[in-house]
């Protein structure tokens, strides 16, 4: 029980972590950001060059 309780009180954390760390890419960065953008990327040949590499 109490290596559960450790492992869940980590993840939570971690959680915490990765909330925080997309609220201040935020606000460092005044947009968001959204997958489409990712697919805009990879559809750009000089990226499909370099990740072909």
């Amino acid at each position: 029980m109490r290596n559960a309780l450790r492992a869940y009180t980590i993840y939570r954390f971690c959680d915490i972590g990765l909330l925080l760390g997309a609220w201040m890419s935020h606000l460092l960065f005044h947009e968001s950001q959204h997958f489409s953008q990712l697919a805009d990327l990879f559809n750009n040949p000089a990226t499909v060059a370099i990740c072909a590499a």
